[in-house]
Order: C-alpha cells, then sequence, then structure tokens
C-alpha cells in the first residue's frame, strides 16, 4: 500500500501556492489537505505525520502537500529528499516586486506588519546574512524573492524531471497536470480566485521599491542569473 506522499509544493511563498492549492484540489485524482502541514520544518519529530492528515489506502490517488516555506528553510529540501527521493517537486515563482508587495501585506493583514515600507526595506538589507529559521522567515521579504537559490537547491537535490517550476504569470495547466500525472480537468477561474488586499497600498509600495536602487538591483541581478541558468523568465 501507498504510504508517502507524491508531490510536494515547496514554495515560493506568495507566488500563487494557494490558488494552485485550490485548483488541485478540486481534480477528482488529487487528495490533498487544504492545510500547510509543515512537517519538514515545524513539525519533523513527530512520527506517521502524514497519516494523520491523509488516507493512503486509495491507490489511484495522488498525494500532495503544500508548504511554501521548504524551499526557503535549511534543511527541507534535503528531509524531503530522504523522505521520498521519486517525489515530485513543484516550485512556484512570480514577478519579484508583487511578491514582496504579496509578503508585506499580508503580514500587515494580519497585524504582525507595522512598520513602514521604508523600515522594513532598509532594515532587512542591513542584515542579508541573518539566520533563518521559520520565524525569522516571515519577516524575510527581500530574501525570500531571491529566486535563483531556492531554484538550485532544488535542482541541486533532486533529478531535473522531477521539478517543476510553475511561474503564475505565465503558466500552462495541461504541463502541470502531466507532470504529476493526471489528466486535465476544466476548471473556471472565478471559481478558484479570489484577489484580496488594497490596491491604494499596492501602488504606493510599488512605488517606493521601484525608486529603491540597492533593491532594484538585487532584483535584476537575481533575474537574470534565473534566465541565464534556468532558462526562466521572471
Amino acid at each position: 500500500m501507498k504510504n508517502k506522499l507524491d508531490c510536494i509544493i515547496v514554495g515560493c511563498a506568495k507566488c500563487g501556492t494557494t490558488y494552485l492549492m485550490n485548483v488541485l484540489r478540486r481534480h477528482p485524482r488529487i487528495e490533498m489537505c487544504k492545510d500547510e502541514l509543515h512537517y519538514f520544518d515545524n513539525n519533523y519529530h513527530i512520527k506517521n505525520y502524514y497519516q494523520k492528515h491523509f488516507d493512503f489506502s486509495n491507490e489511484n490517488k495522488i498525494f500532495i502537500e503544500k508548504s511554501p516555506s521548504y524551499c526557503f528553510i535549511p534543511m527541507c529540501m534535503e528531509r524531503i529528499y530522504k523522505y521520498n527521493s521519486d517525489i515530485k517537486i513543484i516550485l512556484c515563482v512570480r514577478n519579484h516586486i508583487d511578491r514582496i508587495i504579496s509578503h508585506i501585506h499580508m503580514n500587515i493583514n494580519r497585524g504582525d506588519e507595522i512598520r513602514d515600507i521604508d523600515r522594513i526595506i532598509n532594515s532587512e538589507l542591513l542584515d542579508m546574512n541573518a539566520k533563518i529559521t521559520y520565524e525569522s522567515s516571515q519577516y524575510m521579504y527581500i530574501r525570500r524573492t531571491l529566486y535563483h537559490g531556492q531554484i538550485e537547491k532544488c535542482f541541486s537535490i533532486f533529478p531535473k524531471e522531477n521539478v517543476f517550476i510553475f511561474n503564475i504569470d505565465n503558466y500552462n495547466l495541461l504541463d502541470l497536470y502531466k507532470f504529476i500525472g493526471v489528466d486535465l480537468i476544466y476548471l473556471s477561474e472565478k471559481d478558484i480566485f479570489k484577489r484580496v488586499g488594497s490596491k491604494h497600498k499596492e501602488e504606493d509600495f510599488r512605488e517606493y521599491i521601484l525608486s529603491h536602487k540597492k533593491l532594484m538591483d538585487l532584483i535584476r541581478d537575481d533575474k537574470q542569473k534565473v534566465l541565464r541558468d534556468f532558462s526562466l523568465s521572471v
């Protein structure tokens, strides 16, 4: 009997991972928990953790988890490989600036972020080598937007054919479904995605980021490296 996951959405955070989960959960062959289980970062000490959340008795099902911190938190990808070296990895990306804004917006809406945009950005730029933990990563808006290292880690641990880069700004669900190993089904966009947030505040943040030379230099460098090494435009 099957007793392990077939696929994991490992990140990147705020790059459409919830959207993708809502798409995949509607497929009749896919079994996916709606909660982020965080086994490989926060709950690795718990035995038979996935058995508490999935019924692996149905051999015809494809079992998928989503925890978008895995590609960023140290040792998670190595633990995933140890768990199942044949597992399929989905890594989501999006426009760099949109990701930063979405991440900040989420924390503001939760009440976890009270600093203004200037302090948020400049305080992180002053400490780009800070230790990465699950807790500290919640406020690493810039470092979690630098995709090159996160993509590189996936490809350094897993075979190329086991990794799918899903660009939320330019995607083809047919390719994704083929990668997972299921048939394409029709979904209406309005049924699976509802955008939230303050458009006015987002534009204020965007204007600030675009005017910040040091941050824009980091973004441009990351975009160039991702295109050079992975032929991926973000």
